[in-house]
């Protein structure tokens, strides 16, 4: 049986940025899928934030882009707002991680993340916070020239956006809807 899967925004920051966990959410992030994936809206407010003060705008709108083609994006509704409310009561999380959890319950997903918030519950996939070897920063290369790869690797389509995706601001969404 399939199993649909919500990755939290630390699991989406840590692929991004190349953090030191990132080698841990490959296997989710490259399997995702629209069928099987869902991502809450706040999830893309919350990486695109986080993604622009760390890397810049291109690899945020890359990093947008990429959650977007590949996952549902699941809309903050009345139904979602009411069960993240009754959560937050219920289990004392923040407003985004009960909507986080809102929605893998509504969406019958498992989260896949780092966050100490969600350890222990159910229906989590915890991803240890121990650093990765193939993404440990040994020769200390600068932010700079990761930030500089990552352009790179964007412009030869590493991320596989959809045709018609740019780096804009303004058109960074799906041209078909």
């Amino acid at each position: 049986m399939k199993v649909n899967v919500l990755i939290d925004s630390y699991g989406w920051i840590e692929h991004f940025s190349e953090g030191p966990t990132a080698a841990k959410y490959a296997k989710f992030i490259n399997g995702a899928s629209k069928k099987t994936y869902f991502t809450p809206s706040v999830v893309l407010y919350e990486v695109y934030k986080k993604i622009k003060k760390l890397k810049g705008e291109p690899i945020a709108l890359t990093a947008y882009a990429h959650i977007v083609a590949h996952t549902t994006i699941v809309p903050l509704n009345k139904r979602v707002s009411l069960e993240a409310a009754e959560i937050s009561l219920e289990q004392d999380l923040s407003m985004a991680d009960s909507i986080v959890m809102a929605t893998a319950n509504l969406t019958e997903s498992e989260i896949v993340t780092s966050d100490g918030h969600f350890k222990g519950k159910k229906n989590v996939i915890f991803i240890d916070k121990t650093k990765d070897t193939p993404n440990s920063n040994p020769d200390k290369t600068s932010q700079k020239e990761i930030t500089e790869r990552q352009m790179k690797a964007s412009e030869r389509g590493l991320y596989k956006l959809p045709k018609g995706w740019k780096f804009n601001r303004n058109e960074a969404y799906d041209r078909n809807k």
